[in-house]
């Protein structure tokens, strides 16, 4: 009897290694939440630049994202309407702008933009993790490539606990300068998003041409 009580016990403690060893493992779903209903806002700055022209222009405007149902796609996958409204100020209405769908599977987060699918996120989300964002879709090669996953982030004022960035490129010489990525929290998705491809004036730090965009959830 004693012997089957050990084996019991003995039994009962693999499967809770087992069980814990299960939980201890980051696969960053967390990172990429599809709740039906989820909304973020977020200040948008628009910047193009053309030096030639002595134009630099600033455009500043609000943008709210909606998850929406969940739907059947014609390829036979779910995924969830995703809405986005914009308006110039927060004194003004919300005017829908697009309807895109977003949708998440053990190995990647998605969004498809404009017909166009984009793997926001890959899983999971470990350092130096890297994927071609453009896999599915008929633009060139971008990969996107993770950078300090799981660690506590100051956004636009806010402290968020856990994060992901996803670097997508990086160039700092002579004649350009570009520089694009973007940060997710947990349970909460994407919080601030900096795209900049300018080039410079050679040899100086100058702006001749390009553009900027910076997402800063509210």
């Amino acid at each position: 009897m004693k012997k089957m009580i050990c084996i019991f016990s003995l039994l009962v403690l693999i499967c809770f290694s087992c069980k814990k060893d299960d939980d201890s493992v980051e696969l960053g779903y967390k990172y990429f939440p599809t709740t039906e209903g989820l909304y973020k806002v977020y200040d948008v700055m628009e910047i193009f630049h053309d030096h030639p022209s002595l134009v630099h222009d600033t455009t500043k405007y609000q943008l709210k994202t909606i998850i929406g149902a969940l739907y059947t796609a014609l390829e036979g996958q779910q995924a969830h309407v995703f809405y986005r409204y914009k308006r110039d100020s927060s004194y003004q209405e919300w005017i829908l702008t697009d309807v895109w769908s977003i949708k998440r599977d053990e190995f990647r987060g998605e969004i498809v933009e404009e017909n166009r699918r984009v793997i926001k996120l890959g899983f999971p989300t470990n350092d130096g993790s890297s994927w071609n964002i453009n896999a599915q879709n008929d633009l060139d090669p971008v990969y996107g490539t993770i950078e300090r996953a799981h660690q506590s982030k100051i956004s636009n004022g806010v402290n968020y606990e856990e994060t992901v960035t996803v670097r997508y490129a990086f160039s700092n010489n002579l004649i350009d300068e570009i520089d694009s990525y973007e940060t997710y929290a947990a349970n909460i998705g994407l919080i601030h998003l900096h795209n900049q491809d300018l080039s410079k004036v050679f040899g100086t730090s100058q702006v001749n041409k390009g553009t900027e965009i910076h997402y800063d959830l509210l």
